[in-house]
């Protein structure tokens, strides 16, 4: 369930891009192999896909109204941090609360190969409703999901439902840069 996306491509990938380096830089660091070029390449590229980005964003939610964002959590900090500062400088009314999702320690939604059941993806990942209740108050009707690659959609899922769950109104969007098929 990625709403939004800015490419998609097979999830093996024969050249690399501005937008499959994400799943090469995570690929090749999983396996302990050198990461530097997929590094390098982010760089150069970063500032054109985060301002596509943002573009994508500002096509699709109503910033003249209050929302709320969450980047999915995240083990892997190198580009979720990247995304995460840029949608606020882009935003700085947006409401961020990114911190009050957790996810299981063991939990690596990149290497899931399975969708996973509403049940099981309760224990992945958390949500701290004293947070949510503090940082997205009753007037912010508009929340936007972002992740930086969409695989299978537990991560969006499980963020979805705890929200959901919390009995409220809120219209829920998801934005990712890279979508796997």
């Amino acid at each position: 369930m990625a709403d939004y996306f800015l490419h998609s491509c097979n999830r093996i990938i024969r050249n690399t891009n501005k937008y499959s380096v994400l799943q090469s830089y995570r690929y090749s660091k999983r396996r302990g192999l050198n990461i530097d070029l997929y590094e390098s390449i982010w760089r150069v590229n970063k500032l054109e896909v985060l301002t596509e980005l943002i573009n994508k964003i500002q096509e699709i939610i109503n910033t003249a109204e209050p929302f709320a964002f969450a980047m999915a959590p995240s083990n892997e900090r190198f580009f979720i941090d990247a995304i995460e500062e840029k949608i606020q400088t882009a935003f700085p009314d947006a409401t961020n609360f990114s911190a009050c999702f957790t996810k299981n320690n063991n939990f690596e939604a990149a290497t899931t190969t399975v969708t996973l059941s509403d049940e099981e993806l309760k224990q992945k990942i958390n949500i701290d409703e004293n947070c949510f209740n503090e940082r997205v108050p009753d007037n912010i009707k508009q929340i936007l999901l972002v992740d930086d690659i969409y695989s299978l959609g537990n991560t969006f899922k499980a963020m979805s439902n705890l929200i959901l769950a919390l009995k409220n109104d809120k219209v829920i969007d998801t934005i990712v840069i890279l979508k796997t098929t």
